[in-house]
């Protein structure tokens, strides 16, 4: 009355033994893999100082802007785009910086003209994500920002901090 011995790999005990900690290594290598690709982009376009565990970024443009009290209406119809701003801006020419909130690639940086008391130019965006926008003069001296939804076309752009 010998039990009949078993080979190894027909063991299901052997299995779990060798075959999780396998399972885990190859999880490691697929995570790693992930990471290597997505690459050290950043969140956040803005040069940012780190120092320990405290980041920062330089706010000054944002604050210009308010002091200037500059706002933006953004919208999109088709691959035309339109950009109404309030407040005392004498800027001819207008950089919008498009920012995909998950896609790096997709990013989009584009030069606006102004016609009269408005500016345009042209993009084409997939109808399926919220973008972050981003408005810069030529010298960068104030900024505006907001969310784009990319169904609807619209957005309102305005400082990110205020005076106070």
């Amino acid at each position: 009355m010998h039990p009949t011995p078993t080979r190894w790999h027909r063991e299901p005990m052997a299995w779990l033994v060798w075959g999780l900690p396998a399972a885990v290594v190859v999880a490691g290598f697929a995570t790693l893999a992930i990471a290597i690709r997505a690459g050290g982009s950043d969140a956040t376009a803005d040069p940012v100082q780190r120092m320990a565990q405290v980041q920062t970024t330089d706010i000054e443009a944002d604050r210009v802007a308010a002091a200037r009290g500059l706002a933006a209406s953004l919208r999109i119809h088709g691959d035309q785009l339109e950009l109404q701003l309030l407040g005392s801006a004498s800027e001819q020419a207008l950089t919008l910086r498009l920012s995909h909130p998950a896609r790096a690639e997709d990013d989009r940086e584009l030069s606006l003209r102004r016609e009269g008391d408005r500016w345009t130019g042209r993009v084409a965006l997939p109808n399926s994500a919220h973008w972050q926008v981003s408005l810069v003069p030529d010298d960068r001296s104030w900024r505006l920002d907001g969310e784009l939804d990319a169904s609807t076309g619209l957005a309102i752009l305005k400082p990110r901090f205020g005076d106070g």
